[in-house]
C-alpha cells in the first residue's frame, strides 16, 4: 500500500515477513557489521491493514472464539505480528553474527506506538527481542520543550528493562 510517499508491505504477510529476513541475515553474513538498525518497523496507522492474511488469522480466530469482533481483535494481531518479526531477525542475524546489535527506530510516544503502529517497543526490551530502541524524540510536541522531551526520553528508560535507549 502506498501512503504518505512510503510504499508500506503488511507485516503479517508471510512473503513480507521471509523478504525482510533473507535481506537481514544477508548483510549479517555478507557484510562487516556491528549492528542492524530497523526503521518503519510497525504499521502505517491503525486503519492498515486488512490483507488477505490477516482476513485468514481472523477467520481461524473465529472458529476457536465465534462472538469475537474484528476490530477488538486486530490490534493485539497486528502487534503480534511486528513483534513476531522484530523476533525473527534478531534471532536469525544474532545466530549468524553473535555480537551484532539489532536496534530500531520507536515511536516517540509509547501508547501511540502501541496502539496505533502496533509497535510494542517496551515489549520488544522486556523479551529481549532488540538490543535498544532510539525513540524519535524529533516531532513537534517535544521539539522545543525540553522538559517534555526530557519526560518522554525517560518514559523509555524507565522501562529499558537492561537495554539501551538511544533518542
Amino acid at each position: 500500500d502506498y501512503l504518505g510517499g512510503y510504499l508500506w508491505a503488511g507485516p503479517a504477510v508471510t512473503i513480507v515477513q521471509s523478504h525482510i529476513l533473507s535481506v537481514a541475515v544477508d548483510l549479517a553474513t555478507r557484510y562487516d557489521i556491528d549492528g542492524l538498525h530497523l526503521d518503519n518497523v510497525r504499521y502505517s496507522g491503525s486503519n492498515y491493514s486488512s490483507d488477505p492474511t490477516t482476513q485468514q488469522a481472523f477467520t481461524a480466530a473465529l472458529m476457536i472464539t465465534p462472538t469475537l469482533i474484528y476490530t477488538a481483535w486486530l490490534p493485539n494481531f497486528q502487534r503480534a505480528q511486528v513483534s513476531n518479526l522484530v523476533a525473527q531477525i534478531y534471532s536469525a542475524a544474532t545466530a549468524e553474527k553473535p555480537h551484532l546489535w539489532i536496534s530500531a527506530a520507536v515511536w516517540p510516544n509509547y501508547t501511540s506506538g502501541t496502539n496505533i503502529y502496533f509497535q510494542d517497543s517496551k515489549g520488544w526490551l522486556a523479551n529481549g527481542l532488540i538490543d535498544a530502541n532510539m525513540p524519535m524524540l524529533y516531532s513537534s510536541d517535544v521539539l522545543n520543550d525540553l522538559s517534555a522531551w526530557t519526560h518522554r526520553a525517560q518514559d523509555f528508560v524507565t522501562d529499558a528493562h537492561g537495554r539501551y535507549i538511544i533518542p
